[in-house]
């Protein structure tokens, strides 16, 4: 976040807010089975990412570059997703009190409840929108974004190994 800090200034506050939104939700959700991300693909600071509709997500820096197995946070280009989404997802989600579709539907219908991972909540509300490498599609999900800030920055969570 400091890094964050020094190059948007202002805008600080509104990524705090968000990302404390988008780090919040947990529990259960509207979702289908989402394929794990491909941890063995490798990302270089000249590749080019990709949202779920083809639209191109330039990595122009990082917050956090993990080493090892872990999970590094790289800024993208803001065009990067749909930031309507993750807003109508927020929506969606806290009008469901924090329950999907399917398990309000089987509360109210005196049903066992489906049980769904914290990931599937947050890709199924779209606060996570999966990311691919541009052009290998085949790939699979290499990280999922999970803020973004039109005109100024997104933020992708990589779980693909990141060299520089």
């Amino acid at each position: 976040m400091t890094t964050l800090r020094r190059r948007f200034g202002a805008s600080l506050a509104a990524i705090t807010t968000v990302v404390a939104l988008s780090t919040g939700f947990a529990g259960s959700a509207h979702a289908v089975k989402i394929p794990a991300p491909n941890k063995d693909a490798q990302v270089s600071s000249a590749t080019v990412l990709m949202d779920g509709e083809s639209n191109p997500c330039k990595i122009t820096g990082t917050i956090k570059a993990a080493e090892g197995d872990g999970t590094s946070l790289v800024l993208v280009e803001p065009g990067c997703g749909s930031p309507v989404r993750p807003l109508m997802g927020a929506y969606k989600y806290v009008k469901n009190g924090g329950e999907s579709y399917e398990q309000v539907a089987a509360r109210e219908a005196g049903k066992e409840i489906p049980h769904y991972t914290k990931e599937e909540v947050l890709i199924s509300y779209g606060l996570k929108q999966p990311v691919y490498i541009d052009g290998a599609r085949d790939t699979g999900i290499v990280g999922y974004l999970v803020l973004q800030i039109p005109d100024v920055a997104s933020v992708v969570e990589l779980h693909a190994q990141y060299t520089r």
